[in-house]
């Protein structure tokens, strides 16, 4: 008989995305490839880029956090440049 923390790593996910999210190409070779490994909660995300170029662009992208009663917060208290100045 298995105990709950057996079940819970039993669980967890391995995924691999293949298509750099900056640019929206695929990557063929993903020996050569710069890559991100992004790990929460033992789920595992490999993100391969096209360049280090794009993996520093979404390495640089801002977090949006929700607000503290996990509301959707509207509000851009950073400038980000979005607003077309």
């Amino acid at each position: 008989m298995k105990n709950h923390r057996e079940d819970t790593d039993m669980q967890q996910n391995h995924m691999v995305s293949t298509r750099d999210p900056i640019t929206g190409r695929d990557i063929e070779d993903l020996a050569e490839s710069p890559f991100l490994v992004e790990v929460d909660e033992g789920n595992e995300l490999i993100i391969y880029f096209e360049s280090e170029e794009s993996r520093s662009a979404y390495l640089n992208l801002p977090v949006e956090h929700p607000g503290d009663d996990l509301t959707v917060n509207l509000d851009n208290p950073t400038d980000e440049c979005f607003d077309g100045n």
